[in-house]
């Protein structure tokens, strides 16, 4: 919120997690920076490069899972290789939900080291996490955190 209050270009886009994510305040406060494509990832990935080729800095946010291995092609299309202005923040990485095999992510950072001029961010606490999100609206690299 922070963060968005201070830049008016930042957005943030999400697949349908606004609870889990705990956005519903961001989407209330500033509605006109939020935008949920529903349970579309590939889609909502899409969106965010047309967002950042005219100016705005999204923040997409989704489960991991769901944010990189199922849309790992148009991450790098569209986003790595084009380089463009994009931070992609998952949740729920590795063997941490008891939601089963379809919700862990446990391949995501190794698809995005795959990837050219991607920067990888893995905070292990609430002040890196804090920390990283100051940082990266000063880059203009694509980012996976």
């Amino acid at each position: 919120m922070a963060l968005a209050q201070d830049n008016p270009n930042i957005v943030s886009l999400t697949g349908d997690v606004v609870a889990a994510p705990e956005s519903a305040v961001f989407r209330y406060r500033l509605s006109e920076h939020f935008s949920t494509q529903a349970i579309a990832e590939a889609n909502t990935v899409g969106i965010a490069a047309g967002m950042a080729r005219y100016g705005d800095m999204p923040f997409v946010h989704s489960f991991s899972v769901f944010l990189i291995r199922r849309v790992v092609d148009q991450v790098a299309m569209q986003i790595a290789y084009s380089l463009l202005n994009v931070k992609l923040v998952g949740f729920l990485p590795g063997l941490t939900t008891l939601l089963g095999v379809s919700q862990q992510a446990i391949d995501d950072l190794v698809l995005m080291w795959a990837l050219p001029n991607m920067t990888i961010i893995e905070p292990s606490g609430a002040c890196q996490i804090e920390a990283a999100l100051r940082a990266l609206p000063h880059s203009t690299d694509p980012f996976i955190c």
